[in-house]
């Protein structure tokens, strides 16, 4: 009787039979209709990362017609004091958005997730700036100190790249004899730069040429000492044995 009844109040609200429709599937479903539309790839990874980290471990598993909007609630403030507030934005608005498509479709018959405010986040970081007496003091260190690192830091200051940039630097990209880089992709999401824009070249100062040739010094070392553990990206910048070097590995180590 009870699913009789169930049957009944889906008809009354004009929503479809599919009851196991869940929030996991309506994420995937917008995803792929973003995806479809043009938004830029390097955007929808980024929607796919959060999501995968902070939304379907949680509610994904809920079928969307029984989601309420103390579950959204109890959701986005458990993730509150770990993100940021615009990452909570985001992260509230794909589901929003994600019910309303199922709304749309008729497989909820309203959409919680607009009844909740989006909780303030933790609060971020204030930003690291270097005075030009730090950036000098770092360059002379990654440039004359003995970190593996060293060439990372110092081509950062002195051609000016993003750390995404750094990472995804392939030899193919560099003529250490010209002086040249080019600049063609971001390591973060795997991809093409997001703008035509950031696609650019110039010319090195004869320091951070330098810093490059020390790099593949380094690289040559590494290689003779993995042997065949080490498996060859043509990045400038790599850990011993896997590829891209990662944001945190990356960051930790060139602190130390």
């Amino acid at each position: 009787m009870e699913k009789l009844a169930e049957e009944v109040d889906d008809l009354e609200k004009g929503i479809q039979a599919d009851r196991n429709y869940t929030v996991e599937r309506g994420i995937n479903d917008l995803l792929k209709v973003l995806a479809a539309h043009g938004r830029a790839d390097t955007t929808v990874q980024t929607y796919r990362e959060l999501v995968d980290l902070h939304l379907i471990p949680h509610l994904g598993k809920a079928r969307v017609r029984e989601l309420t909007a103390d579950d959204v609630e109890t959701w986005l403030f458990d993730r509150a004091d770990k993100l940021s507030t615009s990452t909570l934005g985001i992260l509230h608005g794909l589901l929003t958005r994600a019910l309303r498509r199922a709304q749309r479709h008729d497989k909820v018959a309203r959409n919680v997730s607009e009844l909740v405010d989006t909780p303030r986040g933790r609060a971020s970081r204030p930003s690291m700036l270097l005075s030009v007496k730090q950036a000098t003091l770092r360059l002379r260190e990654a440039l004359h100190g003995r970190h593996r690192l060293g060439p990372y830091v110092a081509l950062g200051l002195l051609a000016g790249l993003r750390t995404e940039e750094l990472r995804a630097l392939r030899w193919e990209q560099v003529d250490l004899e010209a002086g040249t880089v080019v600049v063609v992709r971001f390591a973060r999401f795997g991809g093409d730069t997001k703008t035509a824009k950031s696609r650019r070249g110039f010319r090195l100062s004869q320091l951070a040429v330098d810093a490059l040739f020390a790099a593949r010094a380094q690289q040559a070392a590494d290689k003779l000492a993995a042997g065949p553990a080490y498996r060859d990206h043509d990045l400038v910048f790599a850990s011993l044995t896997d590829g891209p070097g990662r944001r945190s590995r990356c960051c930790t180590d060139s602190r130390r």
